[in-house]
């Protein structure tokens, strides 16, 4: 008895993650975060960098309210909160950071899985270098 009743919690948890979009998917609760190091000609990480996050398509900015603390130099370039603007065929999205007249910008491509759970990152760099 015991058995099934866990067996009947686990089922309806997992049906509770479904998208809406198709019945028969099933989403991971984990929240997906891509981030991105800058860092300066002397390999310090650099801070309070003005940072815009647009694809290049549409236009769009992306904007990050989260206020996650996430390393000196650490920048967020997308993560789960954008899963619907995102298809499976990849999207260019342009970061771009500037301090002090200085700009970094850089490329990456995301895309999202045919159920829209997760966004991924399909290339870009994990670090950049801007001479300050």
């Amino acid at each position: 008895m015991k058995t099934i009743t866990m067996l009947t919690l686990l089922i309806l948890v997992l049906l509770n993650s479904c998208s809406s979009i198709d019945n028969s998917c099933i989403c991971t609760q984990e929240f997906r975060m891509y981030t991105v190091l800058v860092i300066d000609n002397t390999n310090q990480p650099v801070d309070s960098l003005n940072v815009e996050i647009k694809n290049v398509k549409t236009g769009r900015l992306y904007l990050f309210l989260e206020k996650i603390y996430l390393g000196k130099g650490v920048y967020q370039v997308m993560n789960d909160s954008y899963t619907k603007e995102f298809t499976q065929w990849p999207e260019k999205v342009l970061f771009k950071g500037t301090k002090n007249g200085a700009v970094i910008e850089s490329e990456y491509f995301f895309n999202t899985d045919e159920c829209k759970c997760h966004v991924y990152k399909i290339s870009g760099k994990d670090t950049l270098v801007i001479n300050l």
